[in-house]
């Protein structure tokens, strides 16, 4: 049944009588009002379905034998969910999915799947779970802020439009197009999306956002995909399902039809690349050091610390200024100086990582900077001579062959800044996982 509640205002330019008629296919319903009106509640009944079908519920205020304010809004009736299999397995929940899927066996996020278990519903991909993928499992995925979940952007919807292409058929059948363009602006509307360059034609797009406002070019994003993974089948949505029947139908009822579309529809004919099942492999087993805010600084005014060897392990830095990195008090002796100035610091890498890919990772340099690891230089971000800048830009080098694991390794920034403040303004760490956007696609 469908309860909508409304009021009548009056006011200078609004009608203080009235009837207001509210439509729902052959149904109407015709009610008086006299000035401020809180109307009771109406009730339509909404007819059974077998397939997701369009309504139009529309609402018009009438006055004086004429009809004026005349609004309309388009509604969806959904069937019964599928039946769920038997063999479902949730795996690493947060109660993110509690209403979801009631009754369906639960597993820890890094447990061992059985290959024979139907599909596996889960909020952040593990090691496990790839692994199940690529032998032929089936996995939906639905995305949060976990370690390992898809990443997502905040975006604002206003800067393009949703889109859903006109195939794969046997699942527009099951879920009309319109619907997902429709609901998601509503019940189904997130905040987030899933930037689609890399993965775009790598996925069957569901459901995109076409990013276009101030942009040079599209910028395509995702908000749910099907693809194979090795052997498997994997959605990723990152629409809003969270509740059970009773809260959020439309989102309950849309989760268990992708596990159903899952077991029953047609198979993906795009599939992830080697090198991003590879990136995600990594990103899933990538370790992170933090580097700390703690440097030994020195202002180098007349530009002779490469001459002095500023940059060598064995430099003694004994009565440079100790500063803290996104200070007030680096901001300011930045405001006040433009010029090179040096950063040097000690940090030690587990032995674990031998053998691994190392990156160091910075999340804004201003402007620009070279780095020095153990006295070798190992590269840098930023151009003096045509002012590009690296401030407020991630940047990332690859010091795989400069580190000793299982050693204390040298640190050495040297940062070059033309204009306003200046420093080592962001966070710097340190990782054996991907950072470029063609493979750093999950959560940390």
């Amino acid at each position: 049944a469908l309860e909508p509640c409304y009021r009548v205002a009056s006011g200078p330019d609004g009608p203080s009588a009235g009837r207001v008629r509210w439509s729902l296919g052959s149904q109407q319903i015709l009610q008086s009002f006299q000035g401020d009106t809180a109307a009771p509640t109406l009730r339509f009944t909404l007819p059974p379905v077998t397939h997701p079908q369009p309504v139009r519920l529309e609402r018009t205020l009438l006055r004086d034998a004429r009809s004026d304010a005349a609004v309309g809004w388009t509604l969806w009736v959904l069937p019964d969910a599928p039946a769920l299999d038997p063999g479902l397995l949730v795996a690493g929940d947060d109660d993110r999915l509690a209403g979801l899927f009631d009754g369906a066996r639960r597993i820890g996020a890094d447990d061992p799947i059985d290959p024979a278990t139907p599909v596996v519903v889960a909020v952040a991909l593990t090691s496990p779970i790839l692994d199940y993928l690529q032998a032929g499992g089936r996995v939906l995925h639905l995305t949060s802020s976990r370690p390992g979940s898809f990443k997502q952007e905040g975006t604002w919807f206003l800067r393009g439009t949703t889109w859903a292409p006109p195939e794969p058929k046997a699942f527009f059948d099951r879920c009309p197009r319109d619907l997902l363009g429709d609901l998601q602006l509503f019940e189904l509307g997130g905040e987030t999306v899933i930037r689609g360059k890399l993965l775009w034609e790598q996925v069957d797009p569901l459901l995109a956002f076409i990013e276009t406002h101030d942009l040079l070019t599209v910028r395509p994003n995702l908000l749910l995909f099907d693809t194979a993974v090795g052997q498997g089948r994997l959605i990723v949505s990152a629409l809003r399902h969270e509740g059970g029947p009773q809260t959020h139908y439309a989102g309950w009822w849309l989760a268990r039809l992708l596990v159903d579309y899952l077991q029953h529809g047609p198979r993906s004919q795009c599939r992830l690349a080697e090198d991003t099942v590879r990136a995600l492999r990594e990103s899933l087993a990538a370790e992170t050091i933090e580097v700390g805010a703690t440097w030994c600084f020195l202002l180098d005014p007349d530009d002779v610390g490469v001459a002095r060897g500023y940059h060598q392990p064995d430099f003694d830095d004994s009565d440079w200024q100790v500063l803290e990195t996104r200070s007030a008090e680096e901001g300011g002796i930045w405001n006040r100086y433009d010029g090179w100035g040096w950063y040097r610091r000690t940090v030690s890498i587990q032995e674990s990582w031998k053998g691994r890919p190392i990156r160091i990772v910075f999340d804004s340099v201003d402007d620009m900077y070279r780095l020095y690891v153990n006295g070798r230089p190992a590269g840098g971000h930023g151009q003096l001579d045509r002012s590009e800048t690296s401030f407020l830009r991630r940047t990332w080098l690859d010091i795989t062959e400069h580190v000793q694991p299982g050693h204390e390794n040298t640190l050495v920034v040297r940062v070059h800044d033309w204009v306003g403040a200046g420093g080592l303004n962001g966070k710097v760490w340190l990782t054996t996982g991907p950072v470029g956007p063609e493979g750093d696609l999950l959560q940390r």
